[in-house]
């Protein structure tokens, strides 16, 4: 494995920061943990003491200390991420800087205290270069010297908040509660407090995710031949299956053989996809051990895509189900581009096939190293222009282990390719799926992407297919009616107002031209307040970067 490559400085302030680059993440680490301390202490000298103060105005005169009390443990806890020179660190580092130096000004009136936390944020800016490491801002391991600092400083806090309720004259007969619970006197302890507070979850946060717990591990070539076996053995597996091969996904057999589920770990879940692979009598055998596999690892079982079949078990097992949107599935017995409906879509394909040449080939595995290389430019044509990388887990990528697998579909103009689509399909040729379909925007003419699926689809009745899945297209057909469930009804509203972000409604209505039947799929999940948070982890598997490869 190489290590992360450090960018070569430019510019007068870059050339500033290319004087200390590897001193500055300590320096900043050091001061990011002094400057969260003074937040801290200070939030324990809330000023003079107030004559009188109903609840309402408790509230607005102490949000401003309870919120930097926070900030500071932010600070604190952002100088491991410093130290690590991870980026989003010191970005979030400086945006806490800024508060705490409002909260100095507007509340304290120190401008020292606020210049110095000014300076800090512009310093984090000026060698932001020296902190070039991706991961999540608070991504911190809190080594035992960091705690014993923060407890440090939470000591000198309450006895700060004592001494400042001590100058209240009613202080020496108040019971000691009163530093928590009196409106007056407790206005200094309250913000350490809630720093104190802040402290012991983060502890208890880091303690749980500290957990031992066992990697899933990446399978080899006799568990890819196990699995290929198993696949050609059951009645009608799902395509996603044929994901199991990416080589970013462990594999879980039954007893047997027969049977396997392909799953992989991220944040506190372990996520299966679209449940058992294998016979129908060892599918609830299947999932009860992967939630086996899940509790010994401290992580919680969930399968995504579930289909409809899989509901009983799941149900049974103590799972929560919810929708997340439905496939387009096509009965291919009775699919044909005749009728008025698919007018456009033979208008499209006599328009590219007679004026710009098209030709469109189907290439079954094993395949040429020479095909691979030749669709990559388009791949990597496709990427650029969507401004996006690869995907993982439930979506293919452009991974040569994987699309050894696969069939792959390729449209020609003036012999040169300018689209593609990988085809999954299991060996009994029951049922197949489109995984990835991109082209070269520079090349493809327009209409490309219509012909090259109304093409993969003749094929496929040719060969034989029954049905052919189009994926999924998320968060539609979710219930809309009064008595909808809260987790479908902003779904549904993701679904028609989140365009901005992803085209939701336009990817449902491309399927639609194919008529398709819709099959429903749900996220399944032990406990029905795990479901959010499920989906939005799986949301970030499928985003985050692929496993490097073993010995890479």
């Amino acid at each position: 494995m190489t290590s992360d490559p450090q960018p070569q400085p430019s510019g007068p302030a870059a050339k500033i920061s290319g004087l200390f680059p590897d001193a500055a993440p300590t320096v900043a680490a050091f001061l990011a943990f002094l400057t969260g301390a003074a937040t801290i202490i200070s939030a324990a000298n809330p000023g003079i003491h107030p004559r009188a103060v109903d609840a309402l105005s408790l509230i607005a005169v102490e949000a401003p200390s309870m919120i930097a009390a926070l900030v500071g443990i932010g600070q604190m806890a952002l100088a491991d991420g410093l130290r690590r020179r991870i980026d989003a660190s010191m970005w979030a580092a400086c945006l806490l800087s800024l508060v705490a130096a409002a909260y100095f000004i507007l509340h304290h009136e120190r401008l020292v205290d606020a210049a110095v936390q000014i300076t800090f944020a512009v310093g984090l800016i000026i060698f932001r270069r020296s902190f070039y490491r991706r991961a999540r801002a608070f991504s911190i391991r809190m080594p035992p010297l960091w705690f014993a600092g923060v407890a440090a400083t939470l000591l000198v806090a309450v006895i700060g908040a004592v001494l400042w309720a001590a100058t209240h004259p009613a202080f020496r007969t108040a019971p000691w509660q009163s530093l928590l619970i009196d409106p007056v006197i407790g206005r200094a302890g309250r913000p350490v407090a809630v720093a104190g507070a802040a402290f012991v979850c983060l502890a208890v946060w880091r303690y749980l995710a500290s957990v031992e717990r066992t990697p899933p591990t990446r399978p080899g070539p006799d568990e890819y031949s196990k699995a290929w076996t198993a696949l050609e053995g059951a009645a009608e597996a799902a395509p996603e299956s044929i994901l199991a091969f990416s080589g970013d996904l462990a594999l879980l057999f039954s007893d047997s053989g027969r049977s396997f589920i392909p799953y992989a770990a991220y944040g506190s879940s372990l996520f299966a996809l679209a449940g058992p692979a294998g016979p129908a009598d060892e599918r609830r055998a299947m999932l009860a051990s992967f939630c086996e596999r899940a509790d010994r690892d401290n992580l919680k079982p969930v399968v995504y895509a579930a289909p409809v079949p899989l509901l009983p078990d799941l149900l049974d097992l103590g799972f929560k189900v919810e929708k997340i949107g439905e496939n387009a599935v096509i009965d291919l017995p009775q699919f044909s581009l005749a009728g008025k409906a698919r007018e456009s879509i033979r208008y499209a394909n006599r328009k590219l096939t007679q004026r710009e040449g098209a030709h469109f080939e189907m290439h079954a595995p094993p395949h040429a190293p020479e095909l691979i290389e030749k669709l990559r430019p388009v791949s990597d044509a496709w990427l650029q222009h969507q401004k996006t990388g690869e995907k993982r887990f439930s979506l293919g990528r452009f991974e040569p282990r994987l699309l050894a697998r696969c069939l792959i579909a390729e449209a020609r103009v003036g012999g040169r390719p300018v689209a593609f689509g990988t085809i999954l399909a299991t060996p009994g040729r029951a049922r197949a799926a489109l995984d990835l379909m991109r082209y070269d925007p520079s090349t493809a003419p327009p209409a490309t992407m219509d012909f090259l699926l109304s093409e993969i689809l003749l094929w496929a009745k040719d060969a034989g297919f029954q049905r052919f899945d189009l994926s999924m297209a998320p968060l539609s057909g979710l219930a809309e009616e009064r008595f909808a469930p809260l987790f479908a009804r902003l779904g549904r509203m993701i679904f028609e107002q989140g365009g901005r972000w992803y085209n939701f409604e336009g990817l449902r209505k491309f399927k639609e031209k194919y008529k398709p039947d819709w099959e429903p799929r749900y996220l399944a999940a032990r406990g029905a307040f795990s479901l959010p948070l499920a989906l939005a982890e799986v949301a970030m598997l499928t985003n985050s970067p692929p496993p490097e490869r073993a010995g890479s």
